[in-house]
């Protein structure tokens, strides 16, 4: 989310569409839910922590296609060049203390379906403002690769 100073631009609301709180976090919850109906091997779940530990490390893509080849359940073409760039340069991003230091201000909070939940509790938690979510179908929508 792009850093504003609030009160230098006399902010009177914000509204947050699909706002990347925590990437691990939120990404730990997907995994989490996705599980929740379709739990995966231990194999599978083994094979995930290398990748999410290969992306947490700054992992280079040459490193992900190496490890892709060593494993059953993602294939290299699962994430091109440009977005395993995009996904290590952003996991470790982190706006919680960004929300913690706004004012007291509405927040209108726009979030696909599946994250709504996570995000609001998430916003609410570390923010003093008012929160109100509204919950879309769109999540999901950005195909990989175009980011």
């Amino acid at each position: 989310m792009p850093k504003i100073d609030v009160v230098a631009h006399q902010v009177d609301f914000l509204v947050f569409v699909s706002p990347a709180i925590n990437w691990m976090a939120q990404s730990n919850y997907m995994t989490e839910l996705r599980r929740s109906f379709a739990p995966d091997s231990a194999e599978k779940m083994a094979a995930e922590a290398k990748l999410d530990a290969l992306i947490e490390n700054g992992g280079s893509y040459a490193d992900y296609v190496r490890l892709s080849e060593t494993v059953e359940f993602f294939e290299a073409d699962d994430f091109s060049a440009q977005w395993w760039q995009f996904a290590v340069r952003n996991a470790g991003a982190d706006m919680t203390p960004d929300l913690a230091a706004l004012p007291d201000l509405p927040i209108l909070l726009i979030a696909g379906a599946l994250t709504a939940k996570w995000t609001h509790k998430t916003v609410s938690k570390h923010s003093s403002g008012c929160c109100h979510r509204i919950s879309c179908k769109w999540s999901g929508l950005m195909k990989r690769g175009t980011a």
